[in-house]
């Protein structure tokens, strides 16, 4: 999708405050917002965001990007390797 182009609807339902973004990444909203200040979220550097006054958005293409760094595993097990 080129956002450039799209809607201005769809453009806002592919970004995601802190709180949307805690969600879809599967983290506290607090483990979120303290990442942006640590510089680190689970043990690498937390996704890319952009700061609108006091408001912080992530896009989701951002967010999709930086799960994309772990392995999928079935269960913890699997770390052991």
């Amino acid at each position: 999708i080129n956002l450039k182009h799209a809607s201005r609807e769809l453009q806002a339902a592919l970004k995601l405050d802190t709180v949307g973004a805690a969600d879809y990444l599967g983290f506290a909203t607090y483990t979120l917002r303290r990442a942006r200040t640590t510089g680190k979220l689970a043990g690498v550097p937390p996704p890319k965001y952009r700061r609108m006054g006091r408001k912080i958005i992530y896009a989701k293409r951002w967010l999709d990007k930086w799960l994309a760094q772990f392995k999928p595993q079935s269960n913890t097990a699997q770390n052991s390797n």
